[in-house]
């Protein structure tokens, strides 16, 4: 019988052992990701093409929304396959200046594009008559006063498109919903003139009824309204964090049920995330997900959505004046309250500036502006749909090497503890 148990306890401790050391290197793979399938690439290497950008997939492939700021029109490019390694793009609208403030979305099968229009200070939508966006139909929204149309955000609203915007000649934020499914008329009003707010704005919906998050000028502070109805007729707003100088950069989307923001911190120069405390956003919790040196500021512009199951937060990162880059967040559980940040990509100053972030093929994705010096629309999608380690500054892959020698400790310590249990165990079972 004792020869027995020495037997099985010489041979359970090599299987442990053999077991730990199959995890302790096993794991790195699990972890290790690049954000090279593809990318990072340039979509449109125009002089000033991909500010203000904004990614989707249309029709099952990657598309981007963007301003071509040295000729002045809306442009749109598509993927021809379904991860985004070849592109092609075109013009929608060259009428006047116009193109800025874009968001790109899928409205009754086609695509369809929110943006402003600088010669006339004019709100303007433009839908595709197909399902991949070949040819295009556009239209003024709201020129009501003389300049209406800035930080615009597209969503389709209880069954039809509706856009946020912000009015500069009043100060306020606005919201437009179409009477019918595919945009070709439209009723607006105001959501909030309490002071100069509506700057920065993210539409999504909430529990069922539209929601806003933007900027007050005034007060320099996050806001947050919600309307009273499925429609958007009649709204409630609020006061996100007032604790901070908010001047820049919001993004709206559901997190676990409950809406939440992610949002520069002016004061900080952080990127931050708040996410309310229920599925109406009546109070909210505040955290910062990425914060510097005083010199740097991140998360100037940034995007928010569910990747996987947790959310993630690409955004801009200012290091100094000769360094930008594009960075991605992504938390560790379903609600938010742990993240774990990486550069995905730099450059020169403005580089990954206006950052949209969206899930293709599986797999986390964004559009950024390749800056002053190295213009051009770019994209970059990662190779691991749970990615949180994508690429180093020179845009080579790395390993989580902290990750693995964590988990390297974990799984000794834990499996030494089993090993050992198991030797007093039959030890006891020998007496």
């Amino acid at each position: 019988m004792e020869k027995e148990t020495v037997w099985a306890n010489k041979h359970i401790w090599r299987l442990v052992g053999a077991l730990g050391w199959v995890l302790l290197f096993s794991v790195p793979l699990l972890v290790h990701a690049a954000w090279d399938s593809p990318g990072p690439l340039v979509v449109d290497a125009s002089a000033g093409a991909g500010i203000q950008a904004s990614l989707a997939v249309v029709a099952g492939n990657p598309a981007i929304s963007y301003l071509d700021n040295t000729n002045g029109t809306l442009k749109y490019a598509r993927a021809t396959d379904a991860t985004g390694t070849t592109w092609v793009s075109m013009t929608v609208d060259d009428s006047a200046v116009v193109g800025a403030y874009t968001s790109l979305e899928v409205v009754a099968g086609n695509p369809a594009i929110s943006y402003y229009d600088s010669t006339n200070g004019a709100l303007k939508y433009a839908r595709a008559t197909d399902a991949t966006g070949t040819t295009w139909v556009s239209m003024t929204v709201d020129n009501s006063v003389a300049d209406v149309g800035e930080h615009t955000s597209l969503a389709v609203v209880n069954g039809n498109p509706a856009m946020s915007y912000y009015d500069g000649t009043n100060g306020a934020l606005k919201f437009a919903r179409a009477t019918d499914i595919t945009g070709t008329a439209w009723v607006s009003t105001i959501v909030d003139n309490s002071a100069d707010v509506g700057e920065y704005t993210s539409l999504a919906v909430i529990s069922g009824t539209p929601a806003i998050s933007y900027i007050d000028g005034t007060n320099t502070t996050l806001k947050y309204a919600r309307a009273t109805d499925a429609a958007g007729t009649t709204w409630v707003s609020m006061t996100v964090d007032d604790g901070s100088i908010i001047l820049m950069g919001t993004s709206l989307a559901v997190v676990g049920g409950n809406p939440a923001i992610s949002y520069y911190d002016n004061l900080n120069g952080a990127l931050k995330y708040a996410r309310a405390t229920d599925a109406t956003g009546t109070a909210w919790t505040l955290m910062t997900v990425d914060d510097g040196p005083s010199s740097t500021a991140l998360g100037g512009s940034s995007s928010l959505m569910v990747v996987n199951g947790n959310p993630a937060i690409g955004y801009w990162a200012y290091w100094s004046f000769t360094s930008n880059g594009v960075k991605y967040a992504r938390a560790t559980d379903a609600t938010g309250t742990a993240w774990v940040s990486t550069t995905v990509d730099s450059g020169d100053l403005y580089f990954g500036q206006g950052p949209s972030l969206a899930v293709v093929d599986n797999h986390p994705a964004i559009s950024y502006w390749g800056g002053t010096f190295d213009d051009g629309l770019r994209y970059v999608r990662s190779d691991n749909p749970n990615s949180v380690v994508l690429r180093d500054a020179a845009t080579r892959p790395v390993r989580e090497g902290g990750a693995r020698l964590a988990v390297g400790i974990v799984t000794a310590v834990a499996l030494g503890g089993l090993a050992a249990s198991w030797k007093v165990w039959c030890r006891r079972i020998t007496r």
